[in-house]
C-alpha cells in the first residue's frame, strides 16, 4: 500500500482511493491522480527473462494475475474515473511473459486507455510477436536496455539475451 497510500496523501484521496485499491493492491503498483487523469502502473506477473545484478525482485517466486482478475481491476477503475483521461502502465518483471499478454493489451486497447509497456524487449524478437504488437499503433513502449555493449549488458542482466533485445 506505500506507494499508493504516498500518492493518495499527495492527492487529498485517501480515504476514496485506500477503499478502491485494497482489493487490488498487490497489481497496482503505483498510482497518480491529477485534476483531469488518472496513471496507474500495473504488475500483471512476477516473470522475469532476465536476473539484473541491480533489480530486487525475487526472481524465484515467479507467479501471474489471471486474465480476469487484471480485467476486472481494469473495469473498477474505468468505472471509478470514467470522465478522466487513464494512463495504464503494464511493468515491473517482464510483462511481456504474461500468457495472455495480447488478450490483456487488446483488452485496454479496446477501452480506448492510453498504454505503456515496459519491457526488455526480448519478447519482440520475434516476427510473430513484432508483427502482432504493431496492430496497436498508439501503444508506447518504455525499453529497458542496459547497456550497447554486449559483455557488459550480459553481467547486469545475468543472461545471454543480448542478440535478442537489440
Amino acid at each position: 500500500y506505500h506507494t499508493i497510500i504516498h500518492s493518495c496523501v499527495k492527492n487529498s484521496h485517501f480515504i476514496v482511493i485506500f477503499d478502491f485499491y485494497r482489493d487490488m493492491a498487490n497489481l497496482i503498483d503505483w498510482v497518480n491522480i491529477n485534476d483531469d487523469s488518472v496513471e496507474i502502473v500495473l504488475r500483471i506477473n512476477r516473470l522475469c527473462n532476465q536476473k539484473c545484478v541491480f533489480c530486487f525482485t525475487d526472481i524465484d517466486n515467479q507467479t501471474s494475475f489471471d486474465y480476469l482478475q487484471i480485467t476486472e481491476a481494469i473495469d473498477k477503475i474505468l468505472k471509478q474515473y470514467s470522465w478522466k483521461d487513464i494512463f495504464i502502465t503494464l511493468s515491473w518483471w517482464e510483462p511481456t511473459l504474461h500468457k495472455d499478454f495480447f488478450m490483456i493489451v487488446d483488452y485496454i486497447y479496446s477501452k480506448w486507455i492510453s498504454l505503456q509497456i515496459q519491457t526488455n524487449w526480448v519478447f519482440f524478437s520475434s516476427k510473430e510477436n513484432i508483427n502482432k504488437i504493431r496492430a496497436y499503433d498508439t501503444v508506447n513502449y518504455f525499453v529497458s536496455f542496459h547497456s550497447h555493449i554486449e559483455k557488459r549488458y550480459n553481467i547486469l542482466t545475468q543472461s545471454h539475451l543480448y542478440n535478442q533485445s537489440v
